[in-house]
């Protein structure tokens, strides 16, 4: 499995690093000070691919991919308490070969594509003078479309062809996910969060048939290298 995370404004983040002794600190010691407006976000990129080899011959095995963004910008109520608001975007796809009983081999594909709007309330613990614990709890709410491709077979004429089934997607979900935050400078900086503890609901809603509707419910402790988020800060 390959992970590849991207940090927003990462190269700004390295001169911060290289000026940090020029930068001033916070007047009251304090870079979230109450009344502190901010900017922030994350942006990531996961990818699987699985191929198969013998003696001669390679074959290449499903995939998925997944993207997201989630632009965010918040407000510092008190010295342990902020609230912000995220919309963003988030995408995956999964391809799969299938052969069919004409032996001929098909590729499928599963895609989905949804606008998010997350407002969120955070709990700030300054650990030292640049180090943030940011607990944060999360309401999300998601909207989009979805695809799935399926082959269907005709056995009297010994026919077989690609299907496409087209579904209109709702979803939320609370989380609660672990957050550091260390300040590069004393308006920026690098945020890390791993791991989720989440509820989620989806449903999928057949473009074709408003009567044929699917709801997932999911739940749990998510600690996968996916649940990794990278991102940045930017006070004002």
């Amino acid at each position: 499995m390959k992970k590849v995370s991207l940090v927003l404004f990462a190269f700004l983040g390295s001169l911060g690093l290289s000026a940090q002794g020029e930068a001033s600190a916070a007047a009251d010691g304090n870079y979230l000070a109450p009344g502190t407006i901010y900017i922030a976000g994350s942006i990531g990129f996961t990818g699987t691919g699985e191929k198969y080899k013998n003696s001669s011959t390679t074959t290449d095995g499903p995939s998925f991919t997944q993207f997201n963004i989630l632009p965010e910008v918040g407000y510092v109520l008190t010295d342990n308490i902020a609230v912000s608001l995220g919309i963003g975007y988030e995408s995956f796809a999964y391809k799969f070969n299938q052969s069919g009983i004409s032996n001929t081999e098909y590729e499928l594909k599963d895609k989905s594509g949804n606008f998010l709007i997350n407002p969120m309330i955070k709990m700030i613990k300054q650990v030292n003078d640049r180090f943030y614990c940011v607990p944060t709890f999360g309401i999300g709410l998601g909207f989009g479309s979805s695809s799935t491709e399926s082959l269907e077979y005709d056995f009297v004429n010994s026919t077989e062809s690609v299907v496409t089934d087209e579904y209109s997607n709702f979803s939320w979900g609370l989380s609660f996910r672990p957050t550091i935050k260390y300040f590069l400078a004393e308006h920026f900086a690098l945020s890390f969060a791993y791991g989720n503890l989440f509820y989620n609901s989806r449903s999928f809603k057949s473009k074709e048939n408003d009567d044929n509707k699917d709801i997932v419910n999911s739940y749990g402790i998510d600690l996968n290298l996916s649940s990794i988020q990278f991102g940045m800060l930017y006070t004002f």
